[in-house]
């Protein structure tokens, strides 16, 4: 830059990336005023219960090796050996995203940290850490499957052309092949196990440390909330679009075939273990459906920790001054649906405690049932249905509402409606065959 050689302009778009890394290193790359920090609250508590403290969240993690590691074998190879305590501690410094996950959930800022009497729930939170340690689980299970695989290659008497075809080191982008093939020369073999690993990993559970990303995920200020939940359908499609380049250069080399068994794989095995997950959990949304993860939407999360208050805040106005009854009436049906979602929202294992005593109670919705019986107690014109929340499980089923939520309430009420209506079917029918 400073000899003339890089032109200015392309100069600096290098210089700004450059400070903008740096800035990010440093721990100084969230510049904002008041209203942000704020926002940065509101935004980390809500992280911290929906993501962090909820084991639905955690357990759909626990299920990301089966959908997208390429070479599923290695998981569960019975010759593969125990981590050692100095390959542990690679996992530690280099593999591991504790911190970075930390960092990417804003819980630092939550605001019932400074809330006495609430504190307590965070701090419970950031000690059990659902997802954090089911990611961790999972990145040391990835490591552990291809570290191995690798050590079994590479001690093994083949040629060294050989040893590098098995262990797939087309996957890697050329720059990641010469670094390792680096590393192997001068550090041995069980650097390059590690290497190879490592980057299996990040390729599989992805990077969540900004600063080993690029400048265009370290954005300063609100872009950082809006765009903070784009890490995973960003990585996932950057995936899928280096092996469709793999395939474009060469679809009829071993590479091309190899690229296109680990696109397919990602792609039509991740929606076979999605589709195992709602069979397991009742859930109703396939989370490792393609089409699901692609579809991203701006803020996300973020606006609806700052939507979700402001509504129901507007809507407690309309009910209690608002001279028109039907919107009094619209208002108050909208905070029974609201209530509920905000206090979920904000404070860590609500749902996990409400859905465990609906299950013990075969009952759904309790909270939905209280607001909307007090609200009957001084609105005559109100209909409170008491039966509509009574609903009957089966073990399995009171086991998945407990643990992983109402979907599979859903489902049962679908099937006594269909149920019904295949019984008013018949009954109509025998009515016909008789006149």
């Amino acid at each position: 830059m400073k000899d003339g050689t890089i032109p200015s302009e392309k100069g600096n778009h290098i210089q700004e990336s450059f400070d903008i890394f740096l800035a990010e290193v440093q721990g100084g790359n969230f510049i904002g005023g008041p209203v942000e920090r704020i926002l940065r609250a509101m935004y980390g508590q809500a992280m911290t219960s929906v993501i962090k403290a909820n084991p639905a969240v955690a357990f759909r993690n626990l299920f990301q090796n089966l959908a997208f590691y390429p070479d599923k074998s290695n998981l569960w190879n019975p010759k593969n050996r125990a981590m050692t305590p100095k390959e542990m501690g690679f996992m530690e410094t280099h593999v591991f995203q504790d911190s970075a996950l930390e960092a990417w959930m804003f819980t630092d800022s939550a605001f019932l940290n400074s809330v006495p009497g609430f504190r307590v729930l965070n701090t419970v939170a950031n000690n059990v850490k659902f997802y954090p340690w089911s990611d961790r689980l999972n990145r040391m299970w990835a490591f552990w499957g291809k570290k191995n695989a690798v050590e079994r290659v590479m001690t093994s008497g083949e040629s060294m052309d050989v040893k590098l075809k098995k262990v797939k080191m087309d996957d890697l982008s050329i720059a990641h092949q010469k670094k390792a093939l680096e590393v192997l020369s001068n550090d041995g073999v069980d650097a390059f196990g590690n290497y190879l690993a490592k980057n299996l990993v990040e390729d599989v559970h992805f990077l969540y440390d900004r600063a080993q990303r690029s400048p265009a995920e370290m954005p300063p200020g609100t872009a950082r909330l809006l765009l903070n939940l784009f890490t995973f359908p960003r990585a996932y499609a950057e995936r899928l679009v280096r092996s469709a380049q793999k395939i474009k250069e060469s679809p009829a080399s071993p590479e091309g075939f190899r690229a296109m068994k680990v696109a397919l794989s990602q792609l039509a095995l991740g929606y076979l273990t999605g589709e195992v997950y709602q069979m397991v959990t009742g859930r109703l949304d396939n989370p490792y459906n393609p089409l699901n993860i692609i579809s991203f939407e701006a803020g996300g999360l973020a606006i609806s920790s700052i939507a979700t208050p402001s509504t129901v805040g507007n809507d407690i106005l309309t009910a209690a001054f608002s001279g028109d009854p039907e919107m009094q009436t619209a208002a108050m049906g909208r905070l029974s649906m609201n209530i509920p979602r905000l206090i979920d929202m904000y404070i860590p294992y609500y749902m996990l405690v409400l859905n465990s005593l609906e299950s013990a109670t075969d009952k759904s919705n309790l909270d939905r049932r209280t607001l909307r019986q007090i609200r009957s107690a001084f609105d005559s014109e109100y209909n409170f249905r008491k039966q509509a929340y009574d609903i009957d499980r089966s073990w399995y089923e009171q086991w998945q509402h407990a643990f992983f939520g109402a979907g599979v309430d859903r489902t049962i009420r679908q099937r006594e409606a269909e149920r019904k209506k295949g019984k008013r079917s018949r009954t109509r029918s025998r009515e016909r065959s008789r006149r």
